[in-house]
């Protein structure tokens, strides 16, 4: 089991517990497939390449082309074609390139999809993009193996669902109880805009979960 910390915002954090089976990813290969995006438009829902047969996709990424001036505006898995999904927005005045790139397992089942609810205190700002952002950021971390004594886990993170608020508490941690209530609410991941107690006062924390 692996238990995640990591940064969303400026100003909020995430807590989260769920197991994570840990198989060491088989053969891969990488596809990708290319889009034009016209000057100050918005292209969302856009394929990559589907993954060859005999593969499964594991994972993808979104390659914004070489403007600072192009965002990518949502990324997520689409299961049925077998293929990572990218919107872009195009904020410059000529057209420009982009990519969409999956990453596809031949171990096949060994791809095990976790999706997720992600909910947020009313006062803390997180969107789906931002979400699917973080929730990419997860996959990578858990796909990589860091060296001696780590494995590669072919797990995949996915959002399940729009990210929703609660107003249960001041969007602040700092008790056993606050942490137990927030915990207990719907979803997997809640953010809020501070963590001062995991199991124990603990000032300024990023991420909390039992384990």
């Amino acid at each position: 089991m692996r238990s995640l910390t990591r940064t969303l915002t400026a100003s909020a954090v995430f807590t989260l517990t769920i197991p994570i089976a840990a198989p060491a990813v088989a053969n891969t290969t990488l596809t990708f497939k290319s889009y034009s995006i016209d000057a100050g438009s918005s292209a969302s829902n856009l394929d990559g390449s589907a993954c060859p047969a005999g593969y499964d996709m594991v994972s993808g990424s979104c390659h914004p082309g070489y403007s600072d001036q192009v965002r990518i505006i949502n990324q997520y898995p689409n299961q049925s074609a077998d293929t990572w999904r990218c919107g872009f927005r195009n904020n410059s005045s000529s057209t420009r390139t982009a990519w969409v790139y999956t990453l596809c397992d031949q171990a096949g089942p060994t791809g095990i999809l976790h999706q997720v609810q992600v909910s947020r205190y009313t006062t803390t700002s997180l969107t789906n993009a931002r979400a699917d952002e973080i929730l990419t950021d997860a996959t990578n971390v858990l796909q990589t193996n860091d060296g001696s004594g780590d494995v590669a886990c072919a797990t995949l993170w996915a959002r399940n669902g729009n990210v929703t608020a609660f107003s249960t508490g001041d969007g602040s941690i700092d008790s056993s109880g606050e942490f137990n209530t927030v915990i207990g609410l719907p979803g997997q991941i809640k953010v809020v805009n501070q963590i001062n107690w995991c199991g124990g006062l603990i000032p300024n924390v990023i991420g909390c979960a039992p384990v």
